[in-house]
């Protein structure tokens, strides 16, 4: 059974999904993190695009993002949180750029290059 749990967060709140409570504090903290800081930060920079994307932050085991275009939806990798904020932030972007450009043309990592001006130094860190 699938619960939403409200947090608090001062001036914001976000609601975190959890299919159980062993699950919840590592969850919380990461959608905390993402929520209130980075993701917050790089959408009011992006100039793309008016609709902010909803955001779902999940254990992922080959990839640091999606972008659901259809659905306006981010997900994040939650081991995002354990490295280098830069990386987080060139992932963020990365993923808004999808809602731009859903593939990755030339103008796509333009479009990325314009936000992380050095994605391919980040990029390669990654890996």
């Amino acid at each position: 059974m699938e619960r939403i749990i409200g947090l608090d967060l001062g001036s914001k709140t976000c609601g975190v999904s959890i299919s159980d409570s062993s699950r919840f504090i590592a969850r919380a903290l990461t959608t905390i993190r993402f929520e209130s800081d980075d993701y917050d930060d790089c959408f009011d920079n992006f100039e793309e695009i008016s609709t902010k994307p909803d955001l779902k932050i999940r254990r992922m085991t080959s990839k640091w993002g999606v972008c659901n275009v259809t659905n306006k939806i981010i997900t994040l990798n939650q081991e995002l949180i354990k490295l280098d904020p830069a990386c987080l932030e060139y992932v963020i972007y990365h993923e808004l750029s999808h809602l731009v450009h859903p593939n990755h043309s030339k103008d796509f990592w333009s479009l990325v290059s314009k936000y992380v001006p050095n994605y391919k130094q980040i990029k390669k860190h990654m890996k």
